[in-house]
């Protein structure tokens, strides 16, 4: 595997881990689960952060991407003692890491766009990835915000665009699966 993906084994997994959790406290307790969402936001990032850090060539890039990771667990962080308790839905941090999520994926497109080689990406696997985390994110910040808004004036809506966001998950880890099983990227670009 490519050592910019390596980063994606701690996401799929720490995400695996945490979906488990959750059901098993909705299931055994009927309780609320929404505090380990609280807890996972900032290791979601991080692991994020630290393939644009791996797939960047810049080195200012690569130090933003630092400072935003430290920055977002800051946020995470005061969002949490201030608006957000762990009680609640923290739709404002996964919309401000959507957002950096989707300002990183384009930097990255960027740094694509000013190669001077000859570059297919059609043909490199860490394209399609990238493609597939916009197209996730993307999805990910109107589903959570429009989330939080309807849990209060309309909890059944709330429910279909939560289960209507599914879609993102599987065409990210679809990507994901398929990124990481074929090769890196073929030697050939013509």
């Amino acid at each position: 595997m490519d050592s910019t993906l390596r980063p994606l084994l701690l996401l799929v997994i720490s995400n695996l881990l945490v979906e488990l959790w959750s059901d098993y406290i909705k299931v055994t307790t009927n309780g609320n689960n929404l505090f380990i969402y609280h807890l996972y936001a900032p290791i979601e990032y991080a692991c994020l952060g630290a393939i644009f850090y791996l797939a960047l060539p810049s080195e200012k890039h690569r130090k933003r991407v630092i400072g935003s990771i430290i920055g977002y667990i800051v946020i995470v962080v005061i969002s949490t003692i201030f608006w957000q308790s762990p009680e609640h839905n923290n739709s404002i941090t996964y919309m401000i890491e959507s957002g950096l999520v989707i300002y990183w994926c384009f930097i990255f497109f960027r740094t694509l766009l000013d190669r001077q080689d000859l570059y297919v990406p059609e043909r490199d696997g860490l394209f399609w990835l990238f493609v597939a985390i916009l197209i996730y994110f993307a999805g990910t910040f109107f589903t959570i915000g429009l989330i939080d808004y309807f849990i209060i004036s309309n909890q059944k809506l709330a429910t279909f665009i939560y289960y209507a966001s599914f879609p993102f998950n599987y065409i990210l880890y679809v990507t994901i699966g398929v990124v990481c099983l074929l090769p890196s990227s073929l030697p050939n670009h013509e």
